[in-house]
């Protein structure tokens, strides 16, 4: 017999507190804005109980944004001739402040 998996429900006023922690990397939101963290590995498998518990297609899987990822970084800046950036650090450099 499968293991029944874990789905932990929070309501949108426990979620919007600033000291909330996710207790599951993956979780749908419903039509009346709970969270349902299903704890398990795989999205895959939280998608095949969201669709048990819900209907085929209700609700789609989502990640929570403190999911691990490659430690890549996902954004670069750039400074180009019309940045002030670089003239902030060429006049740091000519010891003029930054101005």
């Amino acid at each position: 017999m499968p293991k029944e998996m874990k789905i932990t429900v929070v309501p949108p006023e426990v979620f919007n507190e600033e000291d909330f922690r996710e207790p599951s990397k993956w979780f749908c939101v419903s039509a009346t804005a709970d969270r349902f963290y299903f704890h398990c590995a795989e999205r895959s498998k939280a998608q095949e109980e969201c669709d048990l518990q819900f209907g085929k297609g209700k609700y789609t899987i989502r990640t929570n944004k403190m999911s691990k990822g490659s430690g890549e970084i996902s954004c670069r800046g750039s400074m180009n001739s019309k940045s002030r950036g670089g003239t902030f650090i060429k006049n740091l450099h000519a010891g003029q402040g930054g101005r």
